[in-house]
């Protein structure tokens, strides 16, 4: 191979190692703008970039970076090289860095960028923090700052530093779970009015969080797992905020807080959206919205609500919308002495409503029709409704929609299940006195059987009866329609006595019982079954009910507590019985193997003495019969009385020294054999005290 080959296909492949980006520029002819996507996974910097023609026709205002994963600095920043042909390279107003490597970002990062309006670094997953001051570069300039979907964790004090023309920030979907002090404070963010840190891990929010943003109007807390809100979390901007969401998930183990703080929204006179969702409120107060008087929208969607006070909306006159939905209701306030002068939107639905009465709808849609909204809508579908009385929709002064289940709802068959949206006897049905002018959504064809399976009626709405004023009226020929609607199937199928019904009426909250219902939300109505009474709702019968719940715990613990002292005391007089007997079986093995070794070394003592005796006496009879003893028989008994008075009684010689050690050396090592022999059965005084103190002895 020659040299030029070898050079060509070095070439080449230095070509395909540098994979110069491969970039798209196009103009738009209305406002001049040249605009390029690159894109290339082998890009390592920007001088490639540079290299590959981009500004061949012409320097771009907008310019969009994405798929470079191997793009992971940017220490020289933008500058153009002067060989590169973009001489008006700082003219670039939108610069956008999507799905790149980038790790760190400097202060450098944005060097050459002193027109730039509009930065998105979006989808960039290896971001994990901010330097301080990384913006000051583009601070002049910068309006709108997009850093969604990284995992960024906190926001230092002075990040933003710098950004003094800020408007939108919008940091959605990080990680994000600690804010510092102060940090839209420290020379930056004055005027920003976006800011949007949705979908975040934010908990606790002090006073100081949002300090400097006194012209904000749009804050986005959503799906946060807020814990803690401070009373003056929001007064820096209290005079402008007009959107202002927050919600998280209900089903979450953290998160959510049991009331509103005191005053939260005090002075938020331009606040017109506001939205508090799945936080696990349980309870407002009737000053909960105090000061909202612009209020246009209100959300407090999947909370745990048991009951609404009366009067908590009288304040908000500009209310249209409100939802209410997927809470705990058990019923509804009085709405007579309401007052919604435009309320055109209300959602009820996925509640625990049983009881549905006029003194809840009344006066809800007398308010004036809008461009968006011609009837009133009422959402009631998806409640264990049990009974509707049959003016209940009599009072609502105007034309509405009524949406009385969901399009793809599942119907249920059981016996325990009231089914009052049913064609079956139309319009001998309470939901038909809405009016000829108002229309019902959601109604069914026929009953359910097994026969005929429940099926949902057309998409045309169902209107609502001709004579439904004359119904409603409170003459004679109005109660008797309301007298053959109580006579109908549909009422006929009730299986509660008309005591119920009166006590349930009678009561400030509906008590007819339902196996829908969970047993905490019985409680709430104080109610266990149908043979409850009016007075089950009273603080007394709450009261009796937790007083008998805390006696039968009481009892229980008691119980337990007397069950384990006669366990004890039963093994331990168990335990000291046992060890008598032991004490006294070891005694009495000692004092046996003592008596046994005594009177084995009695016994050898005696035999050796016979032996010495019997062996004396043979020596004497040896002599005598020998004839060897001296001339004179004096001499004689004298030797022999001399002999037998150096022995004494018990046959030991007293005056031959060598026979008396040896019988004293024999006698010695037979008591050191039965010492040593002997079995030491006897405890130690360390055992002695051990089982002296466990009660043994």
């Amino acid at each position: 191979m020659d040299i030029k080959s070898l050079s060509l296909c070095l070439f080449c492949l230095t070509s395909l190692i540098r994979a110069d980006p491969i970039c798209n520029c196009s103009s738009d002819s209305g406002n001049l703008d040249y605009a390029c996507t690159c894109s290339g996974a082998e890009v390592r910097d920007l001088s490639s970039l540079f290299s590959s023609g981009l500004c061949a026709n012409g320097t771009p205002s907008k310019l969009v970076l994405k798929d470079m994963p191997n793009l992971f600095r940017l220490d020289a920043g933008f500058e153009a090289p002067a060989s590169s042909g973009c001489v008006g390279w700082s003219s670039l107003t939108v610069l956008k860095l999507h799905q790149t490597g980038l790790q760190n970002i400097t202060s450098t990062t944005f060097r050459g960028l002193h027109d730039l309006e509009f930065l998105d670094l979006s989808n960039n997953s290896q971001i994990v923090s901010y330097r301080e001051e990384v913006f000051r570069s583009v601070g002049s300039t910068l309006v709108d700052l997009v850093a969604t979907d990284n995992r960024v964790h906190s926001l230092t004090r002075r990040v933003f530093s710098g950004l003094k023309r800020l408007r939108r920030l919008r940091l959605s979907r990080n990680k994000i779970g600690y804010i510092a002090a102060e940090v839209f404070s420290s020379d930056c963010c004055s005027e920003l009015t976006e800011l949007r840190l949705d979908y975040n891990i934010l908990t606790d929010l002090e006073d100081e969080t949002f300090r400097g943003l006194t012209s904000l109007r749009l804050l986005d807390l959503r799906g946060n797992p807020l814990q803690r809100l401070s009373s003056h979390l929001f007064k820096p901007f209290a005079a402008t905020i007009t959107h202002l969401w927050m919600s998280h998930d209900d089903n979450a183990n953290f998160g959510g807080f049991g009331e509103l703080p005191k005053g939260l929204f005090l002075q938020m006179n331009s606040l017109r959206v506001l939205e508090i969702a799945e936080l696990k409120l349980r309870n407002l107060s009737s000053d909960s919205f105090e000061g909202l008087s612009s209020l246009e929208e209100l959300s407090l969607r999947g909370n745990r609500l048991t009951e609404i006070p009366s009067n908590i909306f009288s304040s908000l006159h500009s209310l249209e919308r409100l939802d209410l939905s997927a809470n705990f209701l058990v019923c509804l306030p009085d709405a007579s002495s309401e007052r919604y002068q435009r309320l055109r939107w209300l959602d009820i639905s996925w509640n625990g409503l049983t009881h549905l009465t006029r003194n809840g709808f009344v006066g809800l849609a007398s308010s004036p029709p809008t461009n968006e909204y011609l009837r009133f809508v009422l959402n009631i579908s998806s409640n264990p409704i049990q009974r509707i009385e049959p003016d209940a929709f009599c009072g609502l002064g105007g034309p509405v929609e009524l949406i009385v289940s969901s399009p793809n709802a599942t119907v249920p068959t059981t016996q325990d299940t009231k089914v009052w949206n049913t064609m079956e006897n139309w319009p001998e049905n309470p939901f038909a006195l809405v009016g000829n002018m108002s229309i019902i959504r959601g109604m069914l064809k026929n009953s359910a059987s097994s026969s005929a399976p429940m099926t949902f009626a057309t998409a045309e709405p169902v209107y609502g009866r001709d004579d439904s004023l004359q119904a409603c009226s409170q003459t004679s020929q109005g109660a008797m329609l309301l007298n053959r609607l109580l006579e109908s199937k549909l009422y006929k199928q009730v299986t509660y006595t008309a005591k119920d019904v009166n006590t349930s009426l009678a009561s400030g909250c509906p008590w007819l019982a339902l196996s829908k219902l969970s047993e905490w939300q019985l409680s709430k109505l104080g109610v266990p079954g149908l043979s409850g009474t009016p007075n089950a709702m009273s603080d007394s019968h709450l009261g009796s009910g937790l007083e008998q719940g805390s006696r039968l715990y009481l009892l229980i613990i008691v119980a337990v507590c007397v069950t384990f002292l006669l366990s004890a005391l039963t093994i331990i007089m168990c335990y000291r019985a046992w060890s008598r007997r032991a004490t006294q079986k070891l005694a009495l093995d000692l004092e046996a193997n003592g008596a046994g070794i005594m009177a084995n070394g009695h016994e050898e003592n005696v035999s050796e003495k016979h032996e010495l005796l019997a062996r004396v006496q043979s020596m004497t009879n040896g002599r005598e019969a020998l004839g060897q003893l001296p001339e004179g028989s004096e001499s004689t008994t004298a030797n022999g009385a001399s002999l037998s008075s150096r022995i004494s009684e018990d046959g030991v010689p007293r005056d031959d020294k060598t026979s008396s050690k040896r019988t004293l050396n024999a006698d010695e090592e037979t008591r050191r054999h039965s010492r040593s022999t002997r079995i030491n059965t006897e405890p130690k005084a360390g055992d002695l005290e051990q089982m002296t103190s466990l009660g043994i002895l």
